[in-house]
């Protein structure tokens, strides 16, 4: 790692390919820096900070036996971070895409560096285009819980003159795995975070 200026902090440039191993590089940009799309590494000399995607999620164990390719050199994280990306860059378009992940773009091993970042964070996921939260891998009904909180959610409301919607009764079988994958959902690490709140 090299040293991080004030307001500095270190985004992640990853290859959005299906390959045995995620390849990336670390760039350094000032929060201070306009907002801007850039195309190349080089262009990180114009002042701009590009657009990324802060990941929000649970660490999980501290147990480093995952890996990505940084900078060319095998990097441990944790396998939820590795998964994660496995999984999200199956839905990236181009070639590259900008990330910030803190287990990554912060020194782990700096104490002072930790604590000053720290303090950038809620600037970080201001500072991003989109924050993607990661709950982990599809288990215990997790697909039928998301299906059923984006119907809840994508619920139109009546205007005025239009007919109640009424929906289909379900079993009370059905109604217990629902409500089963519901709570599953909302038991995993992610929800009891202190950080959640600045994230999203």
């Amino acid at each position: 790692y090299g040293p991080l200026a004030q307001d500095e902090i270190r985004l992640l440039l990853v290859e959005n390919e299906e390959a045995d191993c995620i390849k990336a590089q670390l760039i350094h940009v000032n929060l201070n820096w306009r907002r801007g799309v850039i195309s190349s590494v080089r262009g990180m000399t114009d002042k701009v900070i590009p657009q990324f995607t802060a990941l929000s999620y649970a660490w999980g164990e501290p147990k480093f036996d995952g890996s990505i390719a940084l900078d060319g050199h095998r990097f441990p994280v944790t396998r939820n971070v590795e998964t994660a990306f496995r999984h999200i860059l199956k839905t990236k378009s181009g070639s590259k895409s900008c990330w910030w992940v803190d287990q990554i773009c912060i020194n782990q091993a700096d104490i002072d560096e930790r604590s000053q970042q720290v303090g950038l964070m809620r600037r970080i996921y201001k500072t991003a285009s989109v924050v993607t939260v990661w709950l982990g891998e599809a288990a215990d009904d997790s697909d039928l819980a998301m299906q059923l909180l984006n119907e809840m959610g994508n619920d139109k409301s009546r205007g005025p003159g239009q007919k109640e919607l009424k929906y289909e009764p379900a079993s009370p079988e059905k109604t217990e795995q629902h409500w089963q994958a519901i709570s599953a959902l909302f038991s995993r690490p992610w929800w009891e975070r202190a950080w959640v709140r600045q994230e999203v």
